[in-house]
């Protein structure tokens, strides 16, 4: 049993908007540059099912502001940070390359505003940013990735949101120069905003002794069949054999990289499925087969669990949700 994912390069992302993502995310994905050295990438989406990716790219420091949903990143070698609305992630490379792991999660509206600076362009703020480089680096050993990065969580005061809000929905300027000096404009108060603020170690992750670069490419395979073959009754035994690692450091590794177990990612993929399986209309029952549930009752008590809801009664919101919002989208002006 195999699986791949391909892996996102951000040059390669700036250059053709939409390349690697899933239609439906990139429906909602806008990019801008704005200026020499200044890359914007706005994110509005409710997508059905979660778009997770490996990212790689030349050294870069980006903020990206999180208004609403939820999403997990990591650098290469690193533990999760995990953000939720109201949150900006800070990251600074200053390695050979940038590489990380991201997820975005479904069945929610996501909205976000990453801010991303070339070297050149960072090197000019460096004095207001002192404050933030380095936070704690992820990845101290291995074959580049994320060595030489770090990256952090922390609660966005107000004033950040606002600008991040304007960035994504309020500039009153048609495309062009002016527009373009208008994001310039708010992209540097997002970032003088952010400088302002002193750093907030209570919000970042915790620094973990790296995983060893050689157990990398195993680990993520185990997490992405997780996350694809998540019907199969996976044990953590059987996912360490097919992927050739021990089983304590198929765990360990699990631990450090997702901050759950195996069962526990299995489970937490299981359910991300059904949600979409269930927003598709599919019967419940055919729903907990799909998943791995050998029983219905079974599955209708881990997903009430996990979504506050029994399964039919979620869908049926879901549904719900969707025809006010295909309504709402109907009467909005051309």
């Amino acid at each position: 049993m195999t699986t791949t994912r391909p892996v996102l390069r951000m040059e390669s992302l700036l250059r053709q908007p939409g390349l690697h993502l899933p239609e439906e995310w990139a429906c909602g994905m806008r990019l801008h540059a704005p200026g020499v050295g200044l890359r914007l990438a706005c994110l509005d989406v409710r997508a059905s099912r979660p778009w997770e990716c490996e990212a790689e790219g030349p050294p870069a420091t980006s903020l990206c502001v999180l208004l609403e949903g939820r999403m997990e990143t990591a650098l290469c070698g690193g533990p999760m940070l995990r953000a939720s609305g109201g949150m900006c992630v800070f990251m600074h490379g200053s390695g050979a390359r940038n590489a990380g792991f991201h997820c975005m999660h479904a069945q929610q509206r996501l909205r976000l505003v990453e801010i991303r600076l070339t070297p050149q362009a960072a090197r000019a703020l460096r004095p207001a940013l002192a404050a933030h480089l380095p936070v704690h680096p992820f990845a101290q050993e291995g074959e580049g990735g994320g060595a030489g990065s770090s990256l952090a969580a922390a609660h966005a005061p107000a004033a950040l949101l606002r600008a991040a809000r304007d960035i994504l929905v309020a500039c009153p300027l048609p495309d062009g120069a002016a527009r373009a000096l208008w994001l310039r404009a708010k992209a540097l108060e997002a970032l003088a905003v952010f400088a302002s603020q002193p750093p907030s170690p209570a919000a970042q992750a915790p620094c973990h002794a790296p995983v060893h670069a050689a157990d990398l490419p195993r680990l993520r395979r185990a997490h992405a069949l997780l996350q694809w073959h998540c019907g199969q009754p996976w044990t953590a035994a059987a996912l360490a054999h097919e992927v050739g690692l021990n089983e304590k450091r198929l765990q360990a590794g699990f631990q450090h990289l997702y901050g759950q177990s195996v069962h526990t990612r299995l489970t937490h993929w299981r359910m991300q499925t059904a949600r979409a399986l269930l927003a598709a209309g599919r019967p419940v029952a055919e729903v907990a087969c799909a998943v791995g549930f050998a029983s219905a009752s079974h599955f209708g008590k881990t997903f009430r669990q996990h979504a506050g809801a029994a399964p039919k009664a979620w869908a049926l919101a879901s549904a719900q949700q969707d025809e006010r919002e295909a309504s709402r989208i109907g009467h909005l002006p051309a």
